[in-house]
């Protein structure tokens, strides 16, 4: 987790770059650094998760290490969340 306030605006930019190169696995990747640099819950973190579980459902070619990082991503984002119950959860998915 990046706590630099330009580290959000910074993963914003970089997603909008692989959207336009319609790479999906930089998207992926700029969408979880989104959720990392967040330092407040927000109401776009939900769906940056549901898009996160989308391209991985669209690409079940890919490693573990993306599951892993989806739960990862989505325990960060129940964490701003207050919601101890379902970062629990995530992280034992993680684990």
């Amino acid at each position: 987790m990046n706590r630099d306030p330009r580290a959000r605006a910074m993963s914003e930019r970089a997603l909008e770059l692989h959207r336009a190169l319609g790479d999906d696995v930089g998207e992926f990747e700029a969408l979880g650094m989104i959720v990392r640099a967040s330092v407040e819950a927000s109401e776009d973190l939900e769906g940056i998760c549901a898009t996160m579980r989308a391209l991985l459902a669209r690409h079940p070619e890919w490693t573990l290490l993306a599951s892993l990082s989806l739960a990862g991503a989505e325990a960060r984002a129940c964490a701003l969340r207050a919601d101890h119950e379902a970062v629990l959860r995530h992280r034992l998915e993680e684990y």
